[in-house]
């Protein structure tokens, strides 16, 4: 999803990157280099109807986790071009190997406080959502887990008002949780806080 010149421009479908796993039983941990094939990376972000396969990352020092099926590439920390005129969660765009992506501050539109991050953990995570293609920046991306839907609980507690919106449950992680966000809600408030911007 691209801001440009007032309106959404549809953005090509992006391969996903390879990154390094270590594989664990239940757990599969991101490192910042490249998988070992495009197989791997099909296997990463498949998800049966037994299996949870989910993405936690970290924003302002909290936990977050998405369905990797929506996860297209992780990218490292890059300069982004910003756009005149886009709105104050948009930050810019880059170019992925000739596509115009978008890339999108969560900080920002989860209303959370931006803490100083070491910029060599950073990554623009590609997600994709009905043919949307858009970039996330998160301070860091943690883990790949497989998990039962079992594990998978009703938010008790949220950080705010804008994360309760966007969030669709939350999974015990580490010695806490990660709070499940619903990537079409996230697309969708990106859209429609859009919208608003354009219409003053």
């Amino acid at each position: 999803m691209v801001w440009q010149k007032g309106r959404q421009e549809e953005a090509t479908t992006l391969q996903p990157r390879k990154e390094c796993l270590e594989m664990g039983a239940d757990r599969r941990e991101f490192s910042a280099e490249a998988m070992d094939s495009h197989e791997d990376s099909e296997r990463l972000f498949s998800e049966g109807e037994d299996v949870l396969a989910l993405m936690v990352f970290s924003i302002g020092g909290h936990f977050f986790a998405c369905h990797s099926a929506h996860v297209r590439e992780l990218l490292p920390a890059q300069p982004i071009t910003s756009v005149p005129g886009a709105p104050d969660f948009f930050l810019g765009v880059i170019d992925v190997r000739g596509s115009i992506e978008s890339v999108i501050d969560l900080h920002h539109l989860l209303r959370l406080e931006k803490l100083q991050s070491a910029r060599s953990r950073q990554r623009i995570v590609v997600a994709n959502h009905e043919g949307i293609v858009s970039g996330f920046l998160v301070d860091s991306v943690e883990d790949i887990l497989n998990m039962s839907p079992e594990e998978l609980r009703e938010v008790m507690f949220t950080l705010n008002e804008q994360v309760s919106t966007l969030a669709t449950g939350q999974i015990p992680y580490r010695n806490g949780y990660a709070i499940l966000l619903d990537m079409g809600r996230v697309f969708s408030r990106v859209g429609s806080r859009s919208d608003l911007d354009r219409n003053g």
